[in-house]
């Protein structure tokens, strides 16, 4: 687990506009992580952006469009075993991500 992450957020109100935007960035450091004597893994950098628009219909409707992982980027990961004789077998992984959006009416009763 790394030791640290970091977020940053902004919202905005539009003025003269029903509307509103909003962003988040994510950043997680890579990070080395020795799980065993003859045992180790890595796990890259983590970079994540979430998006919005919230447009207020009138006091009880609005309608907001949110995307998550924006930019959709792959992360690596490997992990190496060594073995008594000092030979070592690594395996790296490619997690692929996608971007996922949603449009919602939301409704006050």
């Amino acid at each position: 687990q790394p030791r640290d992450t970091a977020n940053l957020g902004a919202d905005s109100r539009l003025r003269g506009w029903p509307l509103t935007l909003g962003a988040n960035l994510n950043f997680t450091p890579s990070v080395v992580v020795q799980q065993l004597d003859a045992q180790r893994y890595e796990q890259g950098v983590k970079r994540v952006i979430d998006a919005y628009a919230l447009w207020r219909l009138n006091a009880q409707a609005q309608l907001r469009l949110s995307v998550a992982n924006l930019a959709a980027r792959d992360y690596d990961s490997a992990t190496t075993v060594t073995s008594d004789d000092a030979s070592s077998q690594r395996q790296d992984t490619l997690a692929r991500t996608h971007t996922v959006a949603n449009l919602r009416l939301e409704l006050q009763f």
